[in-house]
């Protein structure tokens, strides 16, 4: 199956850094989850489907043992 979603984390410098691919925004979502435990920070997802389309911020918060996903548009990745 072809992934839908690139990931990326945005460097200090602003710089998009791939990470990996997901095949759906679930599982892109978990990755995301998965890498802020090890590395926090600001992850981007890039849509395949729509390339034109803006990337996705995701950022997690910890509320009462629940996370939280708040997508932010960003300009497209370059």
């Amino acid at each position: 199956m072809r992934p839908e979603y690139y990931i990326f984390k945005i460097l200090p410098d602003g710089t998009p850094l791939w990470l990996e691919d997901a095949k759906d925004i679930g599982e892109a979502t978990e990755i995301v989850f998965t890498l802020q435990q090890s590395s926090p920070g600001p992850y981007v997802l890039y849509d395949l489907r729509n390339p034109a389309a803006p990337a996705f911020e995701l950022s997690h918060q910890q509320l009462a043992g629940h996370v939280v996903v708040e997508n932010k548009r960003r300009g497209a990745l370059s």
